[in-house]
C-alpha cells in the first residue's frame, strides 16, 4: 500500500462513489453514465491505493492518460487545483466542494496483482469506510468475449479465459465481503442497466441522474463471438455462470440472511444459507482455477 493511506475526513469519505468491478465487466460505461450528472466527478482508475500520497497527484494522473491520447472527460482529467502541490487527497476534497459526489472507479486483476484485493480493502477501511459503492458484474461469457475483443483490437495477448474467471469470482467474493461489512455497497448488472436502475440509483445517492441511461445503447452490451472451449473450459465457465445465475437471483431478493454466520469447515445443514453456500462456491472456484496450468 502506498505512503497515501491516511484517514481521510469524514466529511469527504461520505460524499464520495467508487466503481468496483473486474474488467470490461461494464464499469466504464457507468463511469461515464454517472460522470454525465454535474453533481457526479469519478476519476478512471487512479489507484488510489498504490499512490504515494505525496504532491503531484492530478499531473500523475493526467500525463498517464495523455499517454493514451484519452479526450479530456472528467474519467480521464483531473484539474490541478494546486499547480502539482496536491496529492489525491486534496484534489478529491476540492472536486467535492464543487460535485455532490466523487470518488473514482477500480478495475480488480487479482490474477495479476494478487495482493490487490486486500490491498484495496484495507485501505478502503480506513479511508472510505462511509463511502458509496457500486459494483458492477456481466455475465462471465461476456466478460471472456469482450476482453479478447479488446485485446485483439489492441494487438495484446490474450487473457487465459481461466484468468478471466478467477478475477470474476474473487471479485464476487470481495462483494459479498464489502455488502455483509461496508454500509453502502450494492450492486449492478451490464445487461440489465436501464433508466429504472438509474432512477433508483439517483434517489439512493441523491444525484441527478436522468440522462444516465442514454450511454446504455445496444453496441455497448453485446457479445462479440461464441467461444471455443476445452471440456474443462466449459466446466470451468458452467461453474462461474451458475455464480452469476445466483448472484443476480439474490441481488432480487437483497440478499436475505446476510449476516447469518457459516462455518467453512464444518457446515451445519441447516444454518447453510444461499449466500453463504455462493460464498462457497466462489472460494472452490477460485481453488479450482489456482490448480489450472495456463
Amino acid at each position: 500500500m502506498g505512503d497515501g493511506a491516511l484517514i481521510v475526513p469524514l466529511e469527504l469519505a461520505c460524499q464520495c462513489l467508487f466503481i468496483i468491478g473486474p474488467a470490461k465487466s461494464g464499469t466504464t460505461v457507468l463511469l461515464d453514465a454517472l460522470n454525465d450528472s454535474r453533481m457526479v466527478y469519478l476519476l478512471n482508475e487512479p489507484d488510489l491505493h498504490n499512490d504515494p500520497g505525496t504532491p503531484g497527484f492530478a499531473a500523475r494522473f493526467n500525463a498517464h492518460y495523455a499517454e493514451w491520447a484519452s479526450q479530456l472527460t472528467k474519467g480521464h482529467f483531473c484539474p490541478d487545483f494546486f499547480e502539482g502541490a496536491g496529492s489525491w487527497a486534496d484534489n478529491l476534497t476540492r472536486l467535492s466542494r464543487c460535485h455532490h459526489l466523487v470518488g473514482t472507479k477500480i478495475v480488480t486483476r487479482p490474477i495479476s496483482s494478487p495482493d490487490q484485493i486486500n490491498m484495496i480493502m484495507q485501505f478502503h477501511t480506513i479511508n472510505f469506510y462511509e463511502s458509496n459503492y457500486i459494483f458492477s458484474f456481466r455475465s462471465p461469457e461476456a466478460v471472456i468475449t469482450s476482453s479478447h475483443y479488446f485485446q485483439r483490437s489492441f494487438d495484446t495477448d490474450i487473457s487465459p479465459m481461466e484468468d478471466v474467471i478467477y478475477n470474476f469470482a474473487k471479485t464476487v467474493s470481495m462483494f459479498i465481503t464489502m455488502r455483509r461489512i461496508f454500509p453502502k455497497v450494492r450492486v449492478v448488472f451490464h445487461h440489465s442497466m436501464n433508466t429504472a436502475i438509474f432512477a433508483e440509483l439517483s434517489a439512493e445517492l441523491g444525484v441527478d441522474l436522468s440522462r444516465a441511461g442514454t450511454y446504455y445503447e445496444e453496441r455497448r452490451i453485446k457479445n462479440h463471438e461464441p467461444l471455443v472451449l476445452s471440456e474443462e473450459q466449459s466446466k470451468i465457465l458452467e461453474l462461474a455462470s451458475e455464480i452469476f445465475d445466483e448472484l443476480v437471483a439474490l441481488a432480487a431478493e437483497d440478499f436475505p440472511q446476510l449476516q447469518r454466520a457459516q462455518n467453512y469447515f464444518a457446515p451445519d445443514p441447516n444454518t447453510a444459507t444461499r449466500l453463504g453456500l455462493l460464498a462457497q462456491r466462489c472460494d472452490y472456484l477460485v481453488r479450482t482455477l489456482a490448480r489450472v496450468e495456463r
